[in-house]
């Protein structure tokens, strides 16, 4: 999640090289999408102590899973901005690593048992560390 916000953090930071002005649509867009990555990372951890009582095992797969909504809403805005927003292409490299980064989580929520998460989040790592690289490196 920190990575994600960190590579985030950078590419709002590279905006005005890339335009110099928005239009407040495209503003609204962007902060919807800082509102995403929030809610992600709010709800993935228990915020009362209630919550943890049982374990965040527990407090995850009751309702700390919705992040996996959250960050797949968030990764389809990203792709939506950069294909439409900034005419990247769809068959360039982030676009082929992005495609699985978006689906994953959604299928983990979907599936809501922890082999699935294991065998996920086994894939994902990976894809997280590509796509960080892929980033940094354009």
């Amino acid at each position: 999640m920190f990575s994600m916000q960190l590579e985030y953090w950078w590419a709002i930071n590279q905006l005005p090289t890339l335009r110099e002005t928005f239009q407040f649509s495209e503003f609204i867009f962007l902060v919807l999408m800082t509102l995403t990555l929030f809610l992600t990372a709010a709800l993935l951890l228990p915020s009362r102590s209630e919550d943890e009582a049982q374990g965040l095992r527990v407090y995850f797969e009751r309702d700390g899973r919705f992040a996996l909504l959250c960050i797949t809403v968030f990764l389809l805005c990203g792709f939506v901005l950069n294909v439409v927003g900034f005419n990247s292409p769809v068959s360039s490299t982030w676009a082929i690593t992005d495609i699985p980064m978006i689906v994953l989580p959604a299928l983990a929520f979907l599936l809501r048992e922890r082999k699935f998460y294991a065998a996920i989040t086994a894939i994902y790592v990976p894809l997280a560390a590509l796509d960080i690289w892929i980033s940094l490196s354009s």
